[in-house]
């Protein structure tokens, strides 16, 4: 029997639980044993994608091991992981595979053989750093809650209106609807209705982006479904429902849910009970619905494209966001915010942005609201060489516009006819020029995941 490692105040807090997800079974069979003897609690999963669904339902896992070949899934939901979970990648052995590993969001690295020793001090650090993690997350939820989320500041009479009816609605179940352009920060709304509730501490913050799912899957995505219920349904599935049991389900674009799945959703809402797709089992899910849209519900429901009733049973709390060309006093917080934000992720000491840009800003008309205006700070930020934002660091087309109307890009002409393979690889090659070859930056700028850049950098050859 290996020697108990585990301290006492691991011990007192009760077994660090323990996920391992490894293809060799004598490896896995060995890391389990050896895991179980100094106290660990151990559990398997065949593969990454099992991995994955099981992570989703139980919060207690602290950490998993996994190969590092197949270790996406897993990678993947800890970066959305609020709750602190670690994660070791194991595989071959070398400087490489260790870069690359950390650079993906890994706790640490495990090497090919593993010895006991090597896994036995990986476990303790990857379980300290999550009990880290999990206390300073239940402290910010104990602690009285200002709602300076990002994206939900101003001095405006509007959005003082808009933050004084979240405050008054979040300690509530009642059902929230949030109006806006698009880019005016209605899933930043919802997260801080979730995140100011008794909400927070039960359940995950749970959205779904409606106008990205298709139509034909849909309903798999809200509900779930069993192995075998259509064509290509190779595993069970857990819908976002009952992934939001104790939580927030947001709803992103309530406008392009279609009417069959309306009449559902109306009656999840009436029972809080729904059956996964190909199933007839019903699961009750204890959820608090907050939906948001930018198109006219009341004309669709004058179309016959939206049910009068599922829209009077969500809008028992209606939040009218409003376009940034609205609040134009907001943006100078806002500017500031991001500066701060975005100089602290690139480590640049930056005073802030001078009177003259600043004013550029005030006054662009930002068609892309608060969304438009972070990536233009964002920008900035990354090609900024001196201690001060000026008109120079402005993107051309706001520098010295009295109207702040946005021009037009003066080389859209040059992509017609060109394919999108061919714009995808120039977009990511001027991109990794603007910011001196900073891949984190790039894939910032491009709004995509390091790990999608890393696999379009080989396969363009840049």
């Amino acid at each position: 029997m290996a020697k108990k490692l585990l301290p006492q105040r691991l011990r007192d807090d009760g077994p660090g639980k323990f996920l391992v997800v490894l293809e060799d079974p004598k490896v896995r069979d060995q890391v389990r044993e050896w895991l179980e003897d100094a106290d660990y609690e151990v559990l398997l999963a065949d593969d990454p994608e099992d991995a994955a669904r099981l992570l989703e339902r139980r919060l207690d896992i602290e950490a998993v091991i996994v190969d590092h070949a197949r270790a996406g899934p897993v990678l993947d939901l800890a970066a959305e992981a609020p709750e602190g979970l670690a994660v070791i990648l194991a595989g071959p052995a070398d400087v490489f595979a260790v870069t690359r590993a950390l650079a993906e969001g890994a706790t640490s690295f495990l090497p090919h053989p593993i010895t006991h020793n090597d896994l036995l001090v990986q476990a303790l650090r990857a379980v300290t750093r999550s009990r880290a993690q999990r206390l300073a997350l239940d402290r910010r939820l104990a602690q009285p809650r200002q709602l300076t989320f990002e994206g939900i500041v101003g001095a405006t009479p509007r959005m003082k209106e808009v933050l004084e009816i979240i405050r008054k609605a979040a300690p509530t179940d009642a059902p929230v609807v949030v109006l806006g352009e698009s880019g005016t920060g209605k899933e930043l709304v919802a997260r801080a209705i979730h995140e100011s509730s008794p909400r927070a501490r039960r359940g995950k913050f749970v959205a779904i982006h409606l106008h990205a799912t298709p139509a034909g899957l849909l309903e798999s995505e809200l509900f779930g479904h069993k192995k075998g219920a259509f064509t290509g349904a190779t595993a069970d599935r857990v819908g976002k429902l009952e992934l939001a049991d104790g939580g927030t389900l947001f709803l992103d674009e309530l406008g392009d849910i279609p009417i069959e799945t309306q009449t559902k959703l109306l009656r999840v809402l009436e029972t809080r009970q729904f059956e996964p797709v190909g199933s007839n089992t019903p699961i009750r899910s204890d959820f608090r619905l907050v939906a948001a849209t930018n198109q006219d519900i009341e004309a669709l429901i004058a179309e016959k494209k939206f049910r009068e009733e599922l829209w009077y049973r969500l809008k028992v709390v209606t939040i009218h966001l409003p376009p940034l060309r609205e609040r134009r006093a907001d943006i100078p917080l806002l500017v500031d915010r991001f500066v701060r934000e975005f100089a602290t992720r690139y480590g640049k000491e930056l005073q802030g942005v001078d009177r003259e840009a600043m004013a550029a800003l005030t006054r662009h008309s930002w068609r892309g609201n608060i969304r438009e205006l972070r990536n233009v700070v964002q920008q900035m930020v990354v090609l900024a060489e001196g201690p001060t934002l000026t008109v120079r660091d402005l993107p051309r087309e706001l520098r010295g516009h009295e109207s702040g109307e946005t021009l037009a890009d003066p080389s859209s002409a040059s992509l017609a006819g060109r394919s999108m393979e061919e714009i995808e690889r120039d977009a990511i090659r001027e991109t990794l020029k603007l910011t001196g070859g900073n891949r984190k930056a790039a894939a910032e700028l491009l709004q995509i995941g390091e790990r999608t850049l890393y696999r379009k950098i080989d396969k363009y050859g840049l």
